[in-house]
């Protein structure tokens, strides 16, 4: 009996130390390389005025380029600026039905905020951003994340109409209510995460700026690069543990395995490597 116990403390133990290699693992990933992306960032919110600032961001080809993990890093920056951030998260399904009503419905969710389906649309956004309106703070943060953008299938139209109808008129009313009651350092990011390229319609449309003439009432695209064999080397040293002839070689054999560093068969090589 107390040989099947060690046995079995042997296991929790195996069991433990797989979870906690795995969940490093996932932390640290996002390390690797968001250099230019990051930088971008920080130079629009350097421009941000000093009661309210906003950006519109767009990711694609995400899956392949594990924009999630440069989400994350965003999101802990954002969190690690303020003591009041609202992450609204909506995941577009191609099971559901999305269009302007099921956007609003989901951020109604995180809001508590419940829409019929016999609510006329203007009056649905007019809800939501009353409700967020009233809900600032000096500081607060409010980030909205879309993800899988490319499951919709009118993605023009209601990427248009999203700007239009419900962003623009978001920050506008956000700005009245800051100073009215005299309230700093307020920030609107939202990102559109699109796991391929957005469909050629919306490419047609006049809703994007570049970073030399930004402006929040347009979307602004952020890089998502290969990962270079300097990034996967440094990204060793620090976190794996091995010493340097190993990593120099596992960097070379994880940028070749890869096709040259695509982030997203970095991670799964990464991750496979160092659970074992």
């Amino acid at each position: 009996m107390q040989q099947v116990e060690e046995e079995l403390g042997k296991l929790e133990n195996s069991q433990d130390n797989y979870n906690q290699n795995y969940r490093n693992i996932q932390e640290n990933l996002p390390q690797i390389d968001f250099r230019k992306a990051m930088h971008i960032i920080d130079i629009i919110n350097n421009q941000f005025q000093r009661d309210v600032g906003a950006a519109f961001f767009l990711l694609e080809e995400s899956y392949s380029m594990a924009g999630e993990l440069l989400i994350y890093k965003i999101r802990e920056e954002l969190k690690s600026k303020t003591r009041s951030l609202k992450h609204i998260k909506v995941e577009i399904s191609s099971n559901n039905s999305f269009d302007e009503f099921g956007l609003l419905a989901s951020i109604g969710g995180y809001l508590s905020v419940s829409l019929t389906d016999d609510t006329n649309l203007i009056d649905c956004v007019n809800l939501i951003i009353k409700t967020i309106s009233q809900s600032l703070q000096s500081g607060s943060v409010i980030f909205i994340e879309l993800k899988k953008w490319d499951c919709l299938p009118y993605q023009d139209k209601i990427l248009s109409w999203f700007i239009e109808e419900f962003w623009c008129s978001l920050i506008h009313e956000c700005q009245v209510v800051a100073t009215q009651k005299q309230l700093l350092r307020i920030k609107f990011i939202a990102i559109i995460d699109s796991e391929s390229k957005l469909a050629p319609e919306c490419k047609q449309l006049p809703c994007y700026c570049t970073q030399d003439d930004f402006t929040h009432t347009k979307i602004l695209t952020l890089p998502l690069n290969i990962w270079e064999l300097e990034d996967i080397t440094t990204w060793l040293e620090y976190y794996s543990g091995l010493p340097a002839p190993e990593i120099n070689l596992k960097a070379k054999q994880i940028h070749q395995k890869t096709m040259n560093g695509i982030p997203r068969m970095v991670c799964n090589l990464l991750e496979a490597e160092f659970q074992q």
